[in-house]
C-alpha cells in the first residue's frame, strides 16, 4: 500500500472567508504532496526538507515531492511570487480547501514563510532541538483557512554572534584544531553542532551570523563553520575585532607560515597588515551574502595601541588612524568584490564608541554605523544617544544576551521586557538597519532568543511581559501561570544598582568580584590589614577604552559592607525562586516540561546561588579579617569552598542525553578553577 495513503486526515475548519462549512478531509485517500516551484535555491530546499521532516513527526508519514500541481489534490505548493518582491523578506501563506500555498518575494522570504507556517500553523517550536520540545504526533490536524501576507521586518539584518562559545566548542567531539595564541578556543565547534545552531537561527527568521569568536578562513575546519551557515542562506559576517576576516591571531598565523613574525600594527607594519587584509578579502569574497566588518583593533578585544605601544598617544591621532584603516578597507572590499556598494559595518565598541561620541572618527559613506550596549543588555553606550542620525547613512546595533567578563554567561539574566526596551530605543531612533545579538552558546538564552526574533521582525507593539507569559504557556502547558511567575521571580531577583537598576551580581561580575576578594584576603593573611588610603585627586585622563566601559559595573566603589548586604538580598530572592521552581516541577505533567524547566531555569538559579554563597562568604571573611577575627575569617573561607563544591552536581543535572558533555568546555567562567583557587587559599 502507498505510504501516503496512511497520512492522517488534515482537517480544515473555514472561518472568515467561508462559514457554515463542514470540516474538509485532506489526504485520506489521495495522499498529500509538496509541489516545488521553479528556481528554488538550496537554502529553500533545506527548509522544505525541514517541513517534510516536521510533518512526518506529526503525522507519521513523510510527504512526497510532486512535479505537477494540477494533479495534486491536495498539496502544499512552495514557490516564488514576484508580487511580493518589492518588500524585503516578505511571504504569503494561503490555506484553502485543497491546498496550502507558501510563497515568498525573495529567497529568504520564501524560506521564512515555510518556518512561519511550521511555527504558527503546525505549532513546531523553532528551538525544538535546544528546548527538547519536539513536534508532537497527532491523530488529527486541524488548520483554519487563512490568507496571510507578512510585512517586511522592522530590522533588516538580524543576526547571531556566536561569541565566547566555550561550551559549544567542546560539547561534541572537536571539529578540528585551531592555531591561536589565546587560552581559549583550541578546538573548532563540531560542524554538526553548528548545523543545529544555524537551523535554529533560520527557524527563528534570523538572516545573519558571525559563526565564531575568531575565525581563520584559511583553516578548513573553521571555514566549515561558514559553509554550514552559507548552506542555510544566512548572511556571513565577522567579529568586530577582525575587519576583513583578519584578527591579530589570523595575522600572526599568516606571517608565521611565511617565516616572519611582524608586529601586529597598522601604524608600524602597515604594508604587512594591508597585504593580509587583501589576501583574506579574496577568501571571504568567494561567498555570496557577506556583510563586511571594517575597523581597527588590537589583540583580543582590546585597543590597537595595546598591541603596539608606539602608536600615537592622542585621541585625535588614534581615531585618525582608525579612520584611515576603514577608508583603506572599503577600497580593498570594492576592488576585491567588484561591488561598488558592498554591505559593510563598523561596530563601535569600547574605544570606538568613545571616539565616535567625541566626533573623532570619519566613518566612510556606505558603512553601517553599529552602536553597542554598555553591557549586559541594559542600555546603550553614550555615543548612541549623542550621534545625530545623518540622512543617507544607515545605523544598527550590537546587543548582548551574553557578555564575557561581566556576564550573563552560564545563566541568563535579561528578561524580554528589558531587551524590548533597549532594542525599542534602537528602532525608534533609526538604528534598525542591522542588529547583531551576542548569543554565546545558545542553549542558555532560549526565551531571550525567541523574544528577540519576534521583536526584531515587528518591534512596534511588542510587549516583553506578554511574550514571556505566552512563552511559558507554549512550553509549560501543565502550569503556565506558575512557570511565568517563577521566571519573573528569577529575573527580578537580581540586585539592581543605580538609576537604571542595572544588575551587579551577574555570574561574570560575581566571579571577578570574588577573585578580587581572594586577592585582598591573601594580602591580609600575609601582611595584616591596612585601611585603604583616599587616593589623591589627579587630572590624568582615563584611557578611552576604560573610559568607554566605566559604567559596566554599577556597584563599583560601593562599600564592602553594602555590597555584602545587597548580595544577601539577592541570595534570598533566588532561594525563593528556587523553592518556587522546585514546587512547580512536581506540577508539570511531562518529562519534557520538567527537564526544560530544570535546565533553563532551576539550573541557572542554582548556579547563581552557588556563586552568590561563594562570594558572600568571601566578602564576610574579608570583613572579619579586617577586624582581626581570624577564626571567623577561616570558617567563612571554608564556607566559600563548600558553596562551589555544589557546582558539579548542578552541572550534572543539566548534562543528560545529548547534553552529556555540555559543561566540559567551561573555560570562561572556569568554575573548577575558582574552586581550586579558593581551596588553595584555605590551605595556606
Amino acid at each position: 500500500m502507498d505510504l501516503l495513503k496512511l497520512l492522517p486526515l488534515l482537517l480544515f475548519f473555514f472561518t472568515a472567508c467561508t462559514t457554515n462549512k463542514a470540516d474538509i478531509d485532506w489526504g485520506a485517500d489521495a495522499g498529500a504532496e509538496i509541489v516545488l516551484g521553479a528556481g528554488l535555491t538550496a537554502p529553500t530546499l533545506l527548509a522544505v526538507e525541514d517541513l517534510r521532516s516536521d510533518l512526518e513527526k506529526i503525522t507519521g508519514v513523510r510527504p512526497a515531492l510532486a512535479a505537477d500541481p494540477k494533479n495534486c489534490q491536495p498539496c502544499i505548493v512552495i514557490e516564488r511570487d514576484s508580487a511580493l518582491a518589492s518588500g524585503w523578506e516578505r511571504y504569503r501563506i494561503e490555506i484553502g480547501a485543497d491546498r496550502i500555498r507558501i510563497s515568498g518575494g525573495d529567497e529568504r522570504g520564501l524560506m521564512f514563510g515555510i518556518y512561519h507556517f511550521l511555527e504558527h500553523q503546525l505549532e513546531v517550536d523553532p528551538l525544538y532541538f535546544w528546548s527538547g520540545r519536539e513536534p508532537q504526533r497527532r491523530e488529527q490536524l486541524t488548520l483554519a483557512a487563512m490568507d496571510y501576507t507578512s510585512e517586511s521586518p522592522d530590522f533588516k539584518y538580524r543576526g547571531w554572534f556566536i561569541n565566547d562559545e566555550d561550551l559549544l566548542t567542546e560539547w561534541m567531539d572537536s571539529g578540528g584544531k585551531r592555531n591561536i595564541r589565546y587560552p581559549f578556543y583550541g578546538d573548532v565547534v563540531n560542524e554538526k553542532a553548528m548545523d543545529h545552531v544555524v537551523e535554529a537561527a533560520v527557524r527563528l527568521r534570523f538572516n545573519l551570523i558571525i559563526p565564531a569568536s575568531f575565525l581563520d578562513i584559511k583553516n578548513p575546519p573553521e571555514r566549515a563553520l561558514l559553509d554550514a551557515a552559507a548552506r542555510r542562506g544566512l548572511f556571513l559576517s565577522m567579529h568586530h575585532i577582525e575587519p576583513l576576516g583578519v584578527s591579530a591571531f589570523t595575522y600572526q598565523n599568516y606571517w608565521k607560515a611565511r617565516g616572519e613574525e611582524p608586529l601586529f600594527s597598522f601604524y608600524s607594519a602597515r604594508e604587512k597588515v594591508e597585504t593580509t587584509w587583501r589576501e583574506y578579502a579574496r577568501e571571504w569574497a568567494q561567498y555570496d551574502n557577506v556583510i563586511w566588518q571594517v575597523g581597527l583593533r588590537g589583540i583580543g578585544d582590546r585597543p590597537m595601541w595595546m598591541a603596539d605601544p608606539g602608536t600615537p598617544q592622542s585621541d585625535a591621532e588614534r581615531a585618525s588612524l582608525i579612520s584611515e584603516a576603514m577608508a583603506l578597507q572599503k577600497k580593498i572590499i570594492t576592488e576585491t568584490t567588484g561591488d561598488e556598494n558592498p554591505i559593510m559595518t563598523t561596530t563601535l565598541w569600547a574605544e570606538g564608541a568613545y571616539f565616535n561620541q567625541h566626533g573623532l572618527l570619519r566613518i566612510p559613506r556606505g558603512v553601517i554605523t553599529v552602536f553597542a550596549d554598555n553591557n549586559p543588555g541594559w542600555h546603550w553606550q553614550p555615543d548612541f544617544y549623542a550621534t545625530e542620525r545623518e540622512p543617507g547613512r544607515q545605523y544598527g546595533v550590537y546587543y548582548h544576551h551574553q557578555v564575557w567578563g561581566w556576564g550573563p554567561h552560564l545563566a541568563q539574566a535579561i528578561p524580554p521586557r528589558q531587551t524590548a526596551q533597549v532594542l525599542g530605543e534602537a528602532y525608534t531612533s533609526g538604528a534598525h538597519e542591522y542588529a547583531i545579538l551576542n548569543v554565546s552558546n545558545v542553549r542558555e538564552f532560549l526565551p531571550g532568543l525567541a523574544a528577540s526574533s519576534d521583536m526584531l521582525w515587528k518591534m512596534r507593539g511588542f510587549d516583553g511581559d506578554v511574550f514571556l507569559r505566552n512563552w511559558a504557556a507554549e512550553n509549560f502547558p501543565s502550569a503556565p501561570d506558575a512557570v511565568h511567575r517563577a521566571y519573573l521571580a528569577y529575573f527580578d531577583g537580581y540586585a539592581g544598582f543605580g538609576d537604571r537598576n542595572m544588575p551587579g551580581f551577574l555570574d561574570g561580575q560575581t566571579k571577578h568580584e570574588g577573585q578580587a576578594a581572594l586577592k585582598r584576603i591573601r594580602e591580609i593573611l600575609a601582611n595584616g590589614y591596612t585601611p585603604p588610603q583616599e587616593s589623591p585627586q589627579t587630572n590624568k585622563k582615563a584611557d578611552p577604552f576604560h573610559a568607554a566601559l566605566a559604567g559596566a559595573d554599577p556597584k563599583k566603589g560601593l562599600p564592602l559592607a553594602e555590597k555584602t548586604a545587597r548580595l544577601a538580598t539577592q541570595i534570598a530572592h533566588f532561594q525563593s525562586a528556587d523553592s518556587l521552581s522546585s514546587v512547580i516541577l512536581t506540577q508539570l505533567a511531562t518529562d519534557q516540561e520538567r527537564q526544560l524547566l530544570s535546565d533553563n531555569l532551576r539550573t541557572h538559579i542554582q548556579l547563581q546561588l552557588a556563586l552568590g554563597h561563594w562570594l558572600h562568604a568571601l566578602l564576610r571573611a574579608e570583613l572579619a579579617l579586617q577586624h582581626a577575627d581570624e577564626n571567623s575569617g577561616k570558617t567563612l573561607l571554608a564556607d566559600a569552598v563548600e558553596a562551589l563544591l555544589a557546582v558539579e552536581n548542578i552541572k550534572a543535572g543539566a548534562s543528560h542525553g545529548k547534553w552529556q558533555h555540555w559543561y566540559r568546555g567551561d573555560k570562561k567562567m572556569n568554575l573548577p578553577g575558582l574552586l581550586e583557587e579558593t581551596q588553595k587559599l584555605v590551605g595556606e
